[in-house]
Parts: C-alpha cells; sequence; structure tokens
C-alpha cells in the first residue's frame, strides 16, 4: 500500500493550527498539486462526518476525491476517508503542541483497487513526489 508521512514544524501555536489543518478545504492554500478544495457539507468544516470535495491536477491528469472526516480528536487528530471506483485514501493529520509552536504530521495511506493494485509502486514514487511538494508548500504556510 503506498503511503506518505510528512512532518513540518510551525511556529504558530497548536491551537491556531489545528483547527486550520482540519478543514480540509485549506489543502489548496498549501498543496500545489490540489486546484481546487470546497466543503460539502452543512455546520461546522470541523466535526466527525463534514465532507469536502478536493480536485487534484488538472486536464487528463485531473483526480477528483470526496473526503468525510471520520475520526476527530480535538485539537490534535483528524482522519479524513476518500474513496472512489480506483482507490481508498485515508489521511490522518496530527498536531502537537511544542515549547515553540506546534508540529504537524501528515500521514497518507493510498490502497488501489482490482488490478490497479499492480500499479502501487509507481503509486509510491508518485506520492512520494506529491507528498515532499506538499510538505514544503505546508511549511511555507505555517512559517
Amino acid at each position: 500500500m503506498p503511503s506518505y508521512t510528512g512532518t513540518v514544524q510551525s511556529p504558530r501555536p497548536a491551537s491556531e493550527v489545528f483547527p486550520y489543518m482540519a478543514d480540509f478545504s485549506n489543502t489548496k492554500d498549501w498543496d500545489p498539486n490540489i486546484t481546487e478544495t470546497a466543503v460539502t457539507s452543512a455546520g461546522s468544516p470541523i466535526q466527525i462526518g463534514a465532507t469536502f470535495h478536493v480536485v487534484q491536477g488538472s486536464g487528463l491528469t485531473k483526480v477528483e476525491l470526496d473526503y468525510e472526516t471520520i475520526e476527530l480528536t480535538d485539537g490534535h487528530k483528524v482522519v479524513l476517508r476518500a474513496e472512489t471506483d480506483s482507490l481508498v485514501s485515508i489521511d490522518t493529520i496530527t498536531v502537537d503542541a511544542e515549547e515553540t509552536g506546534s508540529k504537524v504530521t501528515y500521514d497518507v495511506n493510498i490502497e488501489l483497487k482490482g488490478a490497479r493494485k499492480l500499479a502501487e509502486p509507481v503509486m509510491a514514487v508518485m506520492l512520494h513526489r506529491i507528498g515532499k511538494e506538499a510538505r514544503e508548500g505546508l511549511q511555507k504556510q505555517l512559517s
């Protein structure tokens, strides 16, 4: 199963960083691979059951994902899940308070379905590249 984990340090307090990260519509602000995002559920975007539409890439490489917040530990951890005909993506974001700000860890695991599983080695390489770009964008955004 392809996965990627990235960590960034921020001078901002966890109490400020966590709500920003838990609102998954903010990914377009820091992930250069995301071209569109929207909150698609009513109510607060920081609650179990909140849903988000995310578009990655454009043209022939455009991938549309609908994420749902499936786990939420207030102020610390949020888990989001997206499923399409070809994959399941589980994104886990943790925010830990530190003396000089906070530490954000972003972990993504992608399970390809059916014959697409044969492409897992290629997906792992792509995910590492995409993850690195997103981590660099997040570091800039949270600095």
